[in-house]
């Protein structure tokens, strides 16, 4: 599912979903940023264009009348001078509201405090792993492709396999809801039932070392020709790191929809095993 992102009262939604779409100005001292989404966010991640400027970003949270200050932001893109992860310890308890005329959703924006224009963005949406957790391979920044400036491309496809790999194995999210029929009392049903996304993904860390050995795994197959190079054998030994890693773990998700980490939800066993042929 996408998040919803408004600028200057524009949609950026579909060009801001992709992080590998060409950048996009924005300009922080005309209007809010806000972002939109059908339950509580507790992450985000920013893939921009590093700039010189010094900021402090503030996240805000819409109470249905007025905008109040989230607590404990960790931003890790600094006042978004470089691409990061901007995270709050948990989803934010506030109200549902049609803030921008478009339905009704769960709102916070983003605010810098020298409200500079000209912040080039790519997109907004979360990914499990950056090129920072790269950075324990030599020169990995060698083999970036011509004309990229990250390997976040690389990223997002092994965000996009391990959400499949999860749908894969059968997991799904469902709301409950209740109705009340007079002969039998209380009864508890399903009332909206999808496909996991990366936002049912309630800790993030969990996924941190599959999906960052499965993006070396994607980046050594590009630049391998053939089954016989090292790129190919970098590439395969990676593959079995990011499968022992996807094996090993209790993973925490998001099973009723709620954007909070229930008790039912923490650390249960969540993927089938895979094996290696």
């Amino acid at each position: 599912m996408k998040l919803e992102i408004r600028n200057d009262l524009l949609d950026y939604s579909n060009k801001l979903d992709n992080f590998a779409n060409p950048t996009t100005e924005f300009d922080f001292g005309s209007d809010d940023f806000s972002i939109g989404f059908h339950k509580p966010l507790k992450n985000i991640y920013v893939e921009m264009d590093t700039r010189e400027d010094v900021s402090i970003l503030t996240v805000q949270y819409w109470t249905g009348t007025a905008w109040a200050p989230i607590e404990n932001v960790i931003d890790l893109t600094f006042g978004l001078n470089n691409s990061g992860m901007i995270s709050w310890p948990e989803a934010v308890k506030h109200v549902r509201t049609d803030y921008s005329g478009t339905g009704e959703k769960f709102w916070i924006r983003l605010l810098l405090d020298n409200a500079p224009a000209g912040v080039m963005i790519n997109g907004i949406n979360l990914v499990l792993s950056n090129d920072s957790d790269l950075s324990f391979v030599p020169n990995i920044g060698d083999y970036l492709p011509e004309k990229s400036t990250s390997f976040i491309a690389f990223h997002q496809e092994a965000r996009n396999i391990i959400v499949q790999m999860l749908r894969n194995s059968g997991k799904k999210i469902s709301k409950i809801g209740t109705f009340f029929p007079i002969e039998l009392g209380l009864n508890l049903r399903p009332i909206d039932t999808r496909q996991v996304d990366q936002f049912d993904l309630l800790e993030i860390e969990e996924f941190r070392n599959a999906s960052k050995y499965l993006a070396l795994h994607l980046i050594f197959d590009y630049m391998s020709k053939s089954d016989e190079d090292a790129y190919f054998q970098k590439s395969k030994r990676y593959y079995e790191r990011f499968l022992d890693s996807y094996n090993s773990n209790l993973v925490t998700i998001d099973s009723n929809d709620s954007g909070e980490t229930d008790a039912t939800e923490n650390l249960a066993i969540q993927f089938i095993r895979i094996q290696r042929e």
